[in-house]
């Protein structure tokens, strides 16, 4: 399923609807909460987050690169860069589990330096569009 076709925010922020209460078309509604301006009728509601932002988890997993990445892969799965190099003199995998948005990260870097990598499960079969996604200012695009 490609969750981000129905991301939170490709709708619209606000919209102006009938109230219930008076028939006027002065209800504001945004993300779920909504104020009548002619009125007041209105209502709150927790804020709707993305899909990707609560999620379940995934797992990235490295199998072998260049020595020369070693230092970069220790930084980005939270290891001892020792640890990365016996991992992969042994064939052994890194791997990493976290949330949609920590992943993407990784992925980012991971294919800006040509590492190969995989995520199970297929994160991509779940976010299609998740590689160009801008919905958070401190998420990187490519």
């Amino acid at each position: 399923m490609n969750y981000c076709k129905e991301c939170i925010t490709k709708k619209p922020k606000q919209t102006v609807e009938e109230c219930p209460e008076c028939k006027q078309n002065t209800l504001l509604v945004e993300n779920g909460s909504a104020k009548c301006n002619n009125c007041g009728f209105g209502w709150a509601s927790t804020p709707e987050f993305a899909k990707c932002v609560t999620r379940n988890k995934y797992t990235i997993s490295v199998d072998k690169s260049d020595i020369s990445h070693y230092l970069l892969i220790s930084r980005l799965f939270g290891i001892n860069v020792n640890a990365v190099k016996k991992s992969f003199d042994n064939g052994e995998n890194i791997s990493f589990n976290g949330y949609t948005y920590e992943i993407r990260k990784i992925m980012l870097v991971l294919e800006e330096n040509g590492i190969e990598y995989r995520v199970d499960p297929d994160i991509l079969n779940d976010f299609l569009e998740i590689m160009k996604c801008s919905v958070f200012p401190n998420w990187r695009t490519t």
